[in-house]
């Protein structure tokens, strides 16, 4: 699913929960999103309910860490 502005605010209004991808070419949410995660990261987790994932695979020689953060805080 692409970052819409109406999608998200129907996901959010609907107390939904889904991942929505956020790319570079919105270069404002882009930076404000970064800032948001690197300032859960430097803060106490409980503040933004930040938890994190990390899963290491390897296939075909390859080796590939994948991490998900996430921000469970429907006030930030």
């Amino acid at each position: 699913m692409g970052y819409q502005t109406s999608i998200a605010a129907t996901i959010r209004d609907g107390q939904g929960h889904d991942v929505l991808a956020l790319k570079a070419n919105q270069p404002t949410v882009y930076a404000n999103v970064q800032a948001l995660f690197a300032d859960a990261r430097t803060s106490t987790p409980s503040a933004y309910g930040l938890t994190s994932a990390t899963e290491t695979t390897s296939s075909h020689g390859w080796i590939a860490t994948h991490t998900a953060d996430v921000i469970s805080d429907p006030a930030v």
